[in-house]
């Protein structure tokens, strides 16, 4: 059993010396960690509002889907356009993540022959399109009566 340390353990610093080292390695790996931790963090929260528009566009989408076709059709005439937002199924102004629909007659047969579908328009045949606006994200489908 030693009492005191021999010349060269612990006295001459180098102790103090490794533990400096091991500080330093550990903040250097801690940086890029926690980078990495706040990056996923950010991601998840970009994915939730996603999802959350994901399934409000498609609570809209259904909803439409089950009005009378008669309905819709006569919502289309009124609107008349691709471009132009249906007042009575889209939500109010000032709504936070307001949905607007978009509904249409859709030129499937291309009558008009301008080989734009959004132009022209079948009887019978009509597209809806739900976006959030001043965002990215859209559903759209088409109804036949």
């Amino acid at each position: 059993m030693r009492l005191m340390p021999r010349r060269g353990d612990a006295q001459d610093g180098s102790a103090y010396v490794e533990v400096l080292v091991a500080v330093m390695l550990v903040m250097a790996c801690l940086v890029p960690a926690l980078d990495a931790l706040q990056t996923g963090i950010g991601s998840s929260d970009v994915s939730e509002r996603f999802i959350k528009h994901k399934y409000k566009l498609q609570e809209r989408i259904q909803t439409l889907l089950v009005e009378p076709f008669s309905l819709l059709d006569a919502e289309a005439l009124v609107t008349g356009g691709a471009t132009v937002v249906s007042p009575q199924f889209s939500d109010p102004g000032g709504s936070p993540d307001r949905l607007l629909v978009y509904l249409y007659r859709y030129d499937g047969d291309n009558a008009d022959m301008d080989n734009n579908p959004d132009t022209g328009g079948d009887a019978g045949l009509l597209k809806l399109r739900v976006v959030i606006e001043n965002g990215s994200h859209e559903v759209s489908t088409l109804i036949a009566e």
